[in-house]
């Protein structure tokens, strides 16, 4: 495939270069899958675009959400409007992507700056 490739931030591009590099990877796509959920934050349907699909050889498919991983948590300060709302969009859309992932046999994973390092990629 001839789509293009999104890099967002360093550690996808970072990750883009394990992909390359990994024996394992059969074949891989960024943003090339689009998911609706409900915005949280408006009521309103949104696309969200997981930012990679990979197949690995052995025939397992996985979708992956790279996040720094302060966005993974719940925000201590709830006083603060925008880590509220972002974290609240986030559940949504990782909540769309796991029921998206379970209807077609693909596993969900987010991974953040801490496993990045461990694959130990460099720039």
């Amino acid at each position: 495939k001839n789509e293009p490739i999104v890099s967002r931030s360093s550690w996808d591009t970072r990750f883009i270069i394990w992909l390359e590099h990994a024996p394992n990877v059969k074949h891989w796509g960024s943003e090339c899958v689009a998911i609706q959920y409900v915005k949280p934050t408006d009521g309103k349907v949104h696309k969200y675009y997981p930012d990679f699909l990979v197949e690995f050889t052995d025939g397992t498919v996985a979708m992956i959400e790279i996040k720094p991983h302060s966005q993974t948590n719940k925000p201590k300060n709830m006083k603060s409007k925008y880590e509220t709302e972002a974290y609240a969009t986030n559940m949504a859309k990782w909540k769309a992507a796991k029921e998206f992932c379970q209807q077609h046999g693909i596993k969900f994973s987010i991974i953040t700056e801490h496993t990045i390092e461990h694959l130990k990629i460099n720039r």
